[in-house]
């Protein structure tokens, strides 16, 4: 039976629309982070900490606003002190494939802090979120759906993520390449390396997923 030009639009429409009767894909919002709990956490703390000599706290910090600016852009929301830095990142994408409904979510919270020692700073930096990406189709797995870093604990004990997701460790060797560029300590580049594809890999790299954004320092690809 061969559809008409009316059939045509009203199934356009309805796959549309239905994505939104039946709700979208999200993820809850992480709790907050005091800056101080960043040098209190034993958790991958070799790979969180840096120090970084004849450098101060202002011009770190400014670096290490400037990459998570450039990763979210409008999204990334940023609050700094004398010391310490947080940032807020929260963006939601829809998108049509085949004429089915696909949607992104993440959002994460961050924490960069510094000591100063001697005439060197310590730098620590500490990342929290949730990744989700699924698709409108009735009774299908979300595509992806990630908590970091690995001792997310579960919502409701013993009841588990739902829908079901996978805890990974951070991998924070993005961020100290980047903030490194733009401190012009070094040239190694901007793009992402061992980017992951549908959280298979493992840690996630919380600046280099399908919502971040790759633009480097000077506005184009590196």
């Amino acid at each position: 039976m061969q559809m008409t030009d009316a059939t045509k639009r009203l199934l356009a429409y309805a796959l549309c629309v239905l994505p939104l009767l039946f709700g979208c894909a999200g993820v809850p919002r992480p709790q907050a982070l005091a800056p101080e709990s960043c040098w209190r956490k034993q958790e991958q703390s070799p790979e969180r900490m840096r120090m970084y000599p004849q450098l101060g706290a202002a011009q770190i910090l400014s670096a290490a606003e400037q990459v998570l600016r450039l990763s979210g852009g409008q999204d990334m929301q940023v609050e700094r002190t004398a010391h310490d830095l947080r940032a807020e990142f929260h963006r939601t994408r829809t998108f049509y494939a085949f004429l089915v409904a696909h949607q992104a979510s993440v959002w994460d919270r961050w924490v960069v802090a510094t000591r100063s020692e001697g005439e060197a700073t310590r730098v620590c930096v500490w990342v929290q979120g949730q990744y989700f990406s699924d698709t409108f189709v009735f009774g299908a797995e979300p595509v992806t759906h990630v908590i970091y870093p690995a001792s997310s604990i579960e919502q409701a004990p013993g009841q588990g993520f739902k829908p079901r997701a996978k805890a990974y460790p951070v991998r924070y060797a993005t961020f100290w390449r980047r903030l490194e560029y733009v401190l012009g300590l070094n040239r190694a580049g901007w793009r992402c390396e061992d980017a992951m594809s549908n959280g298979k890999a493992q840690a996630w790299d919380p600046l280099c997923h399908a919502l971040a954004d790759a633009a480097a320092p000077g506005g184009s690809p590196e």
